[in-house]
């Protein structure tokens, strides 16, 4: 439902309010089209496991933003 939301917002909402104080919708289309293949938060947490790190995890706010963190061993 996030995802769905975040993709109308930066689908439509952004161009156009952009185009309307800009005038350059496609200013912002490419932010839209950038974030179609963001990987969820579970399958970037594993692949920073995959990569080697150790005690990984996140933590999610709102719109779907998220921070990961892990610890890599030398």
């Amino acid at each position: 439902m996030i995802h769905t939301r975040w993709q109308l917002y930066f689908g439509h909402v952004v161009p156009r309010t952009d185009s309307l104080v800009t005038h350059h919708y496609h200013a912002y289309n490419y932010l839209q089209q950038s974030t179609r293949n963001f990987v969820s938060v579970t399958q970037l947490a594993t692949m920073f496991k995959a990569a080697g790190l150790t005690q990984v995890g996140y933590q999610t706010f709102n719109l779907g933003a998220a921070v990961h963190f892990g610890i890599k061993s030398y």
